[in-house]
């Protein structure tokens, strides 16, 4: 398979798209399993129109049983940073659900950022281990039947061991909290953002 032919296939997988804004923007998405990425992503979206690029998705659209090898993960992700350039370069400001632990792999999405001079906004996701874990034990239990998400708590714990502080400005959301006052936050500085002179870098 080609890096066009994968492309293809994660487009297919994309909901319809939000109209495009004379600024786009890239929210990107970081924190461990169950830490209320998906949910974020969503909530965000009503509140402001985004393409929301959930990797588990985009992976099992190339992958249906996937392995999460590091070769298969490279290719989804360069298949994911593929369309994350060529929806910025139409404009359409879009959202990226992962979880984006590693300051290099963060690294490359700020570059694809600035190269559509596009903002970008960074979100952490936390909750409390004691949550997350409730969380992924339930989601096991229910066959994972409400998510996209195969991770449970040993992918969590392994997880956290590659989870690499961010290094530039960015928002730290608890999901055990109320999220709504984030929600608007973000969705407020998006909206202005995107706007004719508005700031091109949501995320600072």
């Amino acid at each position: 398979m080609t890096l066009e032919q994968d492309l293809q296939a994660l487009r297919t997988r994309l909901p319809p798209l939000p109209p495009a804004v004379l600024r786009p923007a890239l929210v990107v998405l970081v924190g461990l399993p169950g830490t209320g990425k998906s949910y974020f992503a969503a909530q965000l979206a009503a509140l402001f129109p985004l393409a929301v690029v959930e990797s588990d998705v985009m992976r099992k659209a190339l992958f249906p049983r996937p392995s999460y090898t590091s070769k298969e993960s490279a290719r989804v992700f360069a298949a994911i940073h593929a369309l994350l350039r060529e929806l910025l370069a139409r404009g359409v400001p879009a959202l990226l659900d992962a979880t984006n632990l590693v300051e290099a792999n963060r690294r490359v999405l700020e570059r694809i950022a600035e190269e559509a001079d596009a903002g970008l906004v960074l979100v952490r996701l936390t909750a409390p281990e004691s949550v997350a874990r409730k969380r992924l034990e339930a989601r096991s239990a229910s066959g994972n039947a409400r998510t996209n998400s195969d991770a449970d708590w040993s992918v969590y714990k392994r997880l956290l061991r590659e989870d690499q502080p961010i290094q530039r400005n960015h928002v730290v959301v608890d999901s055990s909290s109320d999220i709504q006052p984030a929600l608007a936050g973000i969705a407020r500085g998006l909206e202005q953002s995107t706007q004719p002179g508005g700031a091109s870098r949501g995320g600072e």
